[in-house]
This record gives C-alpha cells, structure tokens and sequence, in this order.
C-alpha cells in the first residue's frame, strides 16, 4: 500500500538523508530475505556471474545455486577493513579466473555480517563506480545499520547509485521485529518493476 512505501521514504529521508520516490523507487518485502531470491531471480540466468563476499551471509550463494549462477567468491579481509579488493578483482578478470563482462550482480553488506565492519562513503562510491564500469547490479543489504552505529549509511546516498543499486532493509534487527516479516528494498523504478514481476507470481501479502 501506498502509505507504508510514504513511510520508508520518510524513514529514508530522515535516517539516510536519501530521497525516494514513494510510487516507483520503493517495494516491500516479507522480510528483505526473500528480496534476495527476487532479485536473484530477475536478474540471474543459468550460468551468470555472481560477486558473493567471503566471509558472507550465507543466503547469497545458497540462493546463487539454486537460480544455476556461477558464483565468484570474492574475499575480505581484516586488512582491508573487511572491504572488498577492487584490484585483486580486476587482476582475477585478467587472468581469466573470474568474468567481470559475465557477471551481473555483487552482493555486499555493510554494517557486515559476519564481521561487524561498518561501511563508508568512500567504499560505496568505489562499489557503485565498479558497478558502472562493468555493467555490474550492486545489491547492498544493510539490515544492521541502525545496530551499534550511530550514523547509519546507505549507498544510495551516493550519486547516480540508483542507476546500478538495489538496496535492501529490514525492520528484523532495527526494530526488534523478527517474527514480523516487514522488509524493503529501494531502486530505480526500472529494476523495482523486474523484480515485482517476480514477487507479484510468488507471494500475496505480508504482515
């Protein structure tokens, strides 16, 4: 319903500073778990590429499998503030251990689980310029951002991140609400209207 996509746009705007079109940007979900096997669902076809961090929640390459996606594992490292490795990944690419031009989405989440690490401003403006560079959707799941953070971030903040982003939020950890299934995700209308195409044939309501 309209009202609650008027509200996560005035909860976005008020805690992440990121204006969202209530009509078209915003799409609830039974959780932001079951976005994950939307979104994978619209956008992975038998034998696409799939960026999935290691260490990572283990729903993304569970469900990578289950559309038939080749997944590339990327690693984070306490070293590298448990960021991704821009240049390791593009040094895989040239070798020819990965196929960037194959793949088409990369999972991320920051504040990360398992690892605590919260992002920053400068690693979502790498993530999304990455994203351009290779025609690459940056799926950012960000259900801890309110947990032990006293500035939560989204990638969606960053400029022209909606032409390659889709975000996914939860009320689960945020608002102590588990058991209640109330989750979104935001993007440009074009990608919301791929994966409510998905949804719409898998589920009829929530809480």
């Amino acid at each position: 319903i309209i009202e609650l996509r008027r509200a996560y746009s005035e909860w976005y705007k008020k805690w992440y500073g990121v204006e969202l079109d209530p009509a078209n940007e915003i799409l609830p979900l039974i959780g932001s778990k079951e976005g994950i096997m939307h979104i994978s669902m619209a956008f992975l076809n038998e034998g696409d590429g799939v960026l999935v961090p290691n260490p990572g929640y283990p729903t993304y390459s569970s469900v990578s499998k289950l559309v038939g996606a080749k997944i590339y594992t990327y690693t984070l490292s306490e070293e590298n503030s448990w960021y991704p490795d821009f240049d390791a990944l593009e040094a895989a690419d040239a070798a020819g251990e990965i196929s960037l031009a194959n793949t088409r989405l990369m999972w991320c989440n920051y504040p990360n689980m398992p690892t605590g690490a919260n992002g920053s401003m400068e690693l979502f403006e790498k993530l999304v310029a990455f994203g351009k560079k290779h025609n690459i959707v940056i799926c950012h799941d960000t259900p801890y951002s309110f947990i032990l953070n006293d500035k939560p971030l989204s990638i969606l903040s960053v400029e022209g991140a909606k032409d390659i982003c889709i975000e996914l939020n939860s009320m689960s950890k945020s608002h102590n609400m588990p058991g209640w299934r109330i989750g979104m995700l935001a993007t440009n209308p074009r990608f919301r209207e791929w994966i409510l195409r998905v949804k719409s044939n898998m589920d009829s309501g929530m809480f």
